[in-house]
């Protein structure tokens, strides 16, 4: 945590948790309506199983990003502080 931004520093960690919360749950609902479901019996790959295989690949880049943006802040709050070390 940022003793300068905690604000900040707050919200990127919220993100991180969220990011990964999303990610994971993406992934794990285009593995199931995309692939498991239409295995089971009585199913077939239709054009609903498409466009949801689709939105959980999506969820799960969109996930990713805001880890990464998050990841992204704490790398400025890096640079930051060992700019000021340097300066000093």
């Amino acid at each position: 945590m940022n003793k300068r931004f905690p604000v900040l520093s707050t919200v990127s960690s919220l993100l991180r948790v969220v990011g990964w919360i999303v990610a994971v749950v993406g992934v794990i609902y285009a593995g199931y309506e995309g692939i498991f479901e239409p295995m089971l019996p009585r199913h077939s790959f239709s054009g609903q199983n498409l466009v949801e295989l689709i939105t959980g690949l999506v969820l799960g880049l969109f996930g990713l990003l805001t880890v990464a943006f998050s990841e992204v802040v704490g790398v400025l709050f890096a640079i930051e502080e060992n700019t000021r070390t340097t300066l000093q």
